[in-house]
C-alpha cells in the first residue's frame, strides 16, 4: 500500500514535466513604454508641443511627456501607460496656439509577446 502511494506521488510530481500541463509563463519585463510619432502636414520650425493623456485633459508644458523635435514633427518617448486618447496643443514662439485637439493613436506592439505584452508605438498626423 505504501509503495503505491509513493508511486502515485511520484507520478503526480513528474506530470507537469511531461508537457501534460501548460508551462508556467514568466514575463521578465515589468514596465513597457510607448513611442508616439506626431507628424505635421506642413513641417514648421519654432513650434512647441504640449501633451496630456486622457479624454478631456489639458495639455501643458509641465507634463510628463518629453517630445523631441524632428524635421516633420515630434517623437514622444517614453510614454508609460499611454491611453487611447492623447490631447495636444502646438504653440508658436509667441505662445499663440497653432493647433490643438486630441488624437486616438493606433498603438501597435513592436516587441515582446501576446502573453506578456511589449513596447508599443503609433504614428499620427496633426
Amino acid at each position: 500500500m505504501r509503495r503505491s502511494v509513493v508511486g502515485l506521488a511520484l507520478v503526480g510530481a513528474l506530470l507537469p514535466l511531461t508537457g501534460c500541463v501548460p508551462p508556467m509563463v514568466a514575463c521578465t519585463a515589468i514596465g513597457y513604454s510607448s513611442t508616439l510619432f506626431l507628424d505635421l502636414d506642413t513641417p514648421t520650425t519654432g513650434l512647441t508641443l504640449e501633451l496630456c493623456d486622457g479624454e478631456g485633459c489639458t495639455p501643458s508644458p509641465t507634463s510628463d511627456f518629453e517630445p523631441t523635435e524632428t524635421a516633420t514633427g515630434w517623437v514622444v518617448s517614453p510614454l508609460f501607460g499611454a491611453g487611447d486618447v492623447v490631447g495636444y496643443r502646438v504653440t508658436d514662439a509667441t505662445g499663440a496656439v497653432v493647433r490643438e485637439g486630441s488624437v486616438r493613436p493606433d498603438w501597435k506592439r513592436v516587441d515582446g509577446s501576446d502573453t506578456c505584452g511589449g513596447n508599443t508605438e503609433a504614428r499620427v498626423a496633426l
